[in-house]
């Protein structure tokens, strides 16, 4: 028997991500940001060294501990530094190149080659490999604070000197290389990123002392061990870089939603991502666990908004009947199905009277705010276009577990038909009150199925024309009043904004219309190149609405990769429904 392909085969499998002198230009270093996930730790920062107070070489949860390395060898620093009118920069004039996974970063110096390793795995170990003649002085910063904060006292940290290095708290940074006990502060560390978003930007990191020698032709490691973390076992994995994504956002049984400021379960984000994230990679029992983490915190027919008290979503409810239906598709005799039926029973039928929904006929109304599009500035309060495209399709989820059901399923199709804007060819996005603004919205009941042909083929017209761009739906017509075409923060947020977390539904979309199987993997092919080259192995929460649409919010978002992850197998499947064995050349 055949192997099956792989649902990435679309395109070429990437295990590494090369970049080469482009980094030498300021821009495209500091727009270039990598992230390695390690459990509840990360290490992460752009090319052109830490430009938010996000960034860090070893993040413990939620708490700053190294910061970056003042590393200097032949008197040349290679990690770029910013400080207040400051900017040490020359390294970029000697970086070859660099790769990913692991952080790796090649330099020619004067008298001297050097290649710089970043791993992080139960710990941090940075590694130095000289060609050449090289005199070293390297100097640790550390920030000891919360990760959404910034420190500006002076530090009085109690170092304790051990063999080869220091410890404090739980932390212990050693090195091959003699130490030299010298503490100082280095004032007045500048992120411009934090500036740019209207952030205080300054802040005071804490150097106990410095490492330094001469090598020639060898290497030397700096290794930050944590005392709550195993180092026996080393995770020696090479992923093809989109399956990298699990190990990313896959925490404490459930599915962070993004960094660097959703490290948290959300709900919506969470159910949206088991798809891609997890059934993609035939984790199934992770995806249980996930179900069973929201099942076991549901109230009275609300499941988690965001972690650990807010319930205020109309679609959470939902979209776990949805995540549930593909995983019956992906694991059909599960016996999981069998032991959740009964709970599954009790949520769908207290959703309809929530508090934060309620039933008008057969269908959802729901309260301002309460959608995916959550802001002040798109309360969408009444009867939602794709909150009750959902609610069909939990129905449709329902009858197939054989779950008693609060509506006649029949009668809430008919119903459905009310959203159907005559006049401009597609869906309202919210009906009593009657909004014809184009959004994306309509795309999941497209998706779904709920339209006849004629009408998906009408809407998908209006939707090609305002809605979709190369890495994904707008979140609103860019000839609709009150478009932005640039992130400015709320206002902007679900008014133009392009969220790739769509493309999934736009994808189903295209497969149900009969799309050639070429078209598709063109629609993908921006999100795959941006994933390999400035993603730098992931894909953002959003990116502005007009070109070129720059990457905006969070750089690493789960439903963004899960909904990029769970199209490609579409599109796989779709072309070898068709007879299509590999479009995988050039588009």
């Amino acid at each position: 028997m055949d192997k099956k392909p792989s649902i990435y085969s679309i395109f070429p499998p990437i295990y590494f991500i090369r970049y080469g002198p482009e980094l030498k230009e300021y821009n495209t270093a500091s727009g270039t940001e990598y992230l390695m996930v390690d459990s509840d730790t990360y290490s992460s920062s752009s090319f052109a060294g830490n430009t938010r107070r996000y960034h860090g070489l070893y993040i413990d949860g939620t708490k700053l501990v190294l910061s970056s390395l003042d590393d200097r060898v032949n008197g040349i620093r290679l990690s770029p530094a910013h400080y207040r009118g400051v900017f040490t920069d020359e390294s970029l004039t000697y970086l070859k190149g660099a790769t990913l996974y692991p952080v790796t970063l090649l330099y020619t110096l004067p008298d001297a080659m050097v290649l710089k390793t970043i791993e992080l795995d139960h710990g941090l170990s940075i590694r130095y490999d000289i060609i050449g003649s090289a005199e070293i002085s390297l100097k640790p910063l550390f920030g000891f604070r919360e990760v959404g904060s910034l420190n500006k006292n002076n530090y009085q940290i109690r170092w304790e000197k051990v063999e080869n290095g220091i410890s404090y708290l739980d932390y212990t940074l050693t090195s091959s290389l003699p130490y030299q006990h010298n503490p100082c502060i280095y004032y007045d560390n500048y992120y411009q990123v934090e500036e740019k978003r209207g952030y205080d930007a300054l802040e005071n990191l804490d150097s106990p002392g410095k490492f330094s020698g001469h090598i020639t032709d060898s290497h030397f490691t700096v290794t930050l061990t944590d005392s709550k973390r195993s180092s026996n076992q080393k995770n020696s994995k090479k992923l093809e870089m989109v399956k990298r994504a699990p190990d990313i956002f896959l925490l404490n049984n459930s599915i962070i939603a993004g960094f660097y400021w959703f490290r948290e379960p959300w709900g919506r984000d969470a159910l949206i991502s088991v798809p891609g994230l997890l059934l993609s990679n035939n984790l199934f029992k992770e995806a249980e666990n996930v179900f069973r983490f929201f099942l076991k915190h549901e109230k009275e027919g609300r499941i988690l908004n965001r972690w650990p008290d807010n319930y205020h979503s109309s679609d959470a409810p939902l979209w776990l009947f949805w995540a549930v239906r593909q995983y019956m598709i992906s694991n059909p005799d599960s016996r999981f199905l069998k032991e959740t039926r009964p709970i599954l029973e009790r949520l769908l039928n207290k959703y309809p009277e929530n508090g934060i929904c309620s039933l008008e006929g057969s269908l959802i109304r729901v309260r301002a705010g309460s959608t995916w599009m959550d802001t002040r500035h798109t309360s969408r309060e009444g009867l939602p276009v794709e909150i009750n495209a959902l609610w069909l399709h939990a129905l449709e989820t329902a009858e197939i577990l054989d779950i008693s059901l609060p509506v006649d399923r029949k009668t809430a199709e008919n119903e459905f038909q009310g959203f159907w804007n005559k006049e401009r060819g597609y869906l309202f996005d919210t009906i009593n009150p009657d909004d014809p603004t184009l959004r994306p919205n309509q795309l999941i009941a497209l998706g779904l199925g709920f339209l006849s042909d004629k009408q998906a083929i009408s809407a998908m017209t209006a939707l090609k024309r305002e809605i979709i761009t190369p890495y994904g739906p707008r979140s609103l017509g860019k000839s609709e009043p009150g478009y932005f075409g640039s992130f400015i923060g709320d206002v902007s947020y679900h008014n133009g904004m392009v969220w790739p977390w769509l493309t999934g539904f736009e994808i189903e979309t295209r497969i149900r219309l009969s799309e050639p199987a070429s078209n598709l993997k063109q629609r993908l092919f921006p999100l795959w190149n941006y994933l390999i080259t400035s993603g730098a192995g992931t894909i953002p929460e959003l990116f502005d609405g007009d070109a070129p649409h720059h990457p905006q919010g969070a750089i690493a978002q789960a439903w963004s990769v899960a909904e990029f992850v769970r199209s490609m197998g579409a599109v796989r499947n779709y072309m070898g429904e068709n007879g299509v064995e590999s479009i995988s050349g050039s588009v």
